[in-house]
């Protein structure tokens, strides 16, 4: 007899749909096959299954069992199909009532880890797992106790939560009801409401840097790449953690979309497996090009995806390695990123805030009032090196960042009144994304939303200039011998720039605002 049991398993961020068929022969020596190009956690079920059937004081079949994992052209991974395994080999066993089953098991996916002592345990991936049976036409989803908010997110899904294979086993042979769990009508507002802004430094307590924090102003409102230079010790750390008090509270999409990326790649924690925050990631300068973007064994996301609707912040940039900084190409521009191996090729999403910090020179102390730069001409040079022209290219803001202001702050009366709180410069900031978002018709599907992420046909229709402002900037890229893109940068931000006063128009001020923030482009030093 062969029983069918639907399943999922993850795909990248993404999961597919596999039929676990279990064929069941009474002739011959009892054995246990598995097929269907299973990676080790799936082959070593075999042992988790015999175990938790066994120990839930159900007898394990005597026969020659194979278990065939469909479709057979890709690899599974995961523990997540212990339990359709099991619940096939039952069903084949006649230990599971064949009328009731043959409904269930075509109606619903199950999901889980089993125990040795048959308990359920909770399984990464689950929203995807659950987005993955509502797309394939499923009643419902089986799935552990743990498991169970993660996929009551999907709506117009039944979720059946489960603590143990005991209780599976009675809910399909109908001896057990099992309340289909469902999330508060109002969970959203409420949930969304609760999370708020996670507490962290204000902007009102650093004190100077003017420059760098309109820099920081703009770009968290033209969500545009931001590169903060200067010495050790002038609070360029301290800006990039306060910078992200500047964002707006995720949305529902964005919360969802969040939460299948981090469920992916490792279970989720908490009373609530939802990712309420925006993400703040920032890897160590040791990281490999891999965990930045993401594959490996597992195909997991990397870092670049992980800070996806969020910042990622390279710290001491120059100490990354060159081919780690040449794979945030691709992201960096298009936001999102392709992934190959030999398991298959996974698309990531990658629309993130790049924030990065770095000293002028070796040393870091170029250019500084404090302290004479030590560095030779080649050491600046070979310095300056490990940032490619492409890369910074595709940098919208270079800023820079002294402590000659701070101590101006300090000396002077009154320093605290004089520094403008995290609330207000989020005020503007909002206010300005919300000028793009009705600007670009976010409202009818449009893919751009926010200035960075501006075609050249959107360019051509928003930022038109008059012809001082052209005759200004066309002189900046002849003296400076700009490159097209670094062009539709500053393009970009003095289009950011004028959203925030609100100005229709892009003006010279805004014009050379923006060419002040590519110092790096400029031939004099920094």
């Amino acid at each position: 007899m062969i029983t069918k049991v639907f399943s999922a398993c993850p795909y990248g961020i993404e999961a597919r749909l596999v039929t676990v068929e279990v064929d069941m022969r009474r002739k011959g020596i009892p054995a246990f096959a598995l097929v269907g190009l299973p990676d080790a956690s799936i082959r070593e079920a075999k042992e988790r299954v015999i175990s938790s059937i066994r120990n839930c004081g159900i007898s394990f079949p005597a026969a020659k069992v194979t278990v065939n994992l469909a479709p057979a052209h890709f690899k599974k991974e995961g523990p997540e199909l212990d339990l359709p395994i099991a619940c096939g080999i039952l069903g084949s066993d006649g230990q599971i009532a064949a009328e009731r089953a043959a409904d269930i098991f075509r109606d619903y996916i199950f999901i889980g880890e089993l125990g040795l002592d048959g308990t359920l345990r909770r399984v990464r991936g689950a929203l995807a797992l659950a987005l993955a049976a509502k797309k394939e036409g499923f009643r419902g989803i089986v799935t552990p106790e743990g498991n169970k908010e993660e996929a009551a997110l999907v709506e117009g899904l039944e979720v059946i939560p489960c603590q143990r294979l005991q209780d599976v086993i009675s809910w399909v042979n109908g001896h057990a009801a099992i309340e289909p769990y469902r999330l508060s009508a109002d969970f959203w507002r409420s949930f969304l409401d609760g999370a708020g802004s996670e507490g962290g430094i204000d902007f009102a307590d650093i004190l100077g840097n003017t420059l760098a924090k309109k820099a920081l102003e703009i770009a968290a409102a033209g969500a545009h790449h931001v590169l903060l230079i200067g010495p050790p010790g002038v609070g360029k750390t301290l800006l990039a953690k306060a910078y992200a008090g500047l964002f707006p509270p995720l949305d529902q999409n964005e919360c969802l979309e969040l939460t299948k990326i981090y469920s992916v790649a490792a279970p989720l924690e908490g009373p609530w497996p939802l990712v309420a925050h925006r993400p703040f990631r920032s890897p160590h300068h040791t990281a490999s090009d891999v965990s930045i973007v993401g594959g490996g064994a597992q195909a997991l996301p990397g870092e670049v995806s992980l800070a996806h609707h969020g910042i990622l912040f390279l710290d001491e940039m120059a100490e990354f390695d060159r081919r780690v900084l040449e794979v945030l190409r691709q992201p960096m521009e298009e936001g999102d990123v392709s992934v190959s191996r030999a398991a298959g090729k996974f698309r990531y999403p990658a629309r993130f805030s790049l924030i990065a910090a770095t000293n002028p020179c070796p040393c870091g102390w170029m250019g500084s009032r404090e302290r004479e730069c030590q560095c030779s001409t080649g050491q600046i040079l070979r310095y300056r090196r490990k940032f490619s022209g492409p890369i910074l290219d595709r940098i919208d803001i270079h800023a820079q960042v002294s402590a000659q202001e701070f101590r101006e702050a300090v000396g002077g009366a009154g320093p605290k009144s004089a520094a403008e709180p995290t609330a207000e410069i989020r005020r503007r900031v909002l206010a300005a994304r919300e000028r793009q978002s009705k600007r670009f018709g976010a409202s009818n599907g449009r893919k751009t939303r926010l200035n960075a992420h501006m075609g050249l046909q959107d360019l051509r229709a928003y930022c038109k200039m008059g012809k001082e402002e052209e005759d200004f900037l066309r002189e900046v890229m002849k003296r400076q011998g700009l490159s097209p893109r670094a062009y539709h940068r500053i393009l970009k931000v003095a289009r950011t720039a004028a959203d925030l006063t609100g100005r229709e128009a892009i003006s010279l001020e805004d014009i050379s605002l923006a060419v002040k923030m590519r110092s790096l482009d400029r031939a004099v030093s920094y």
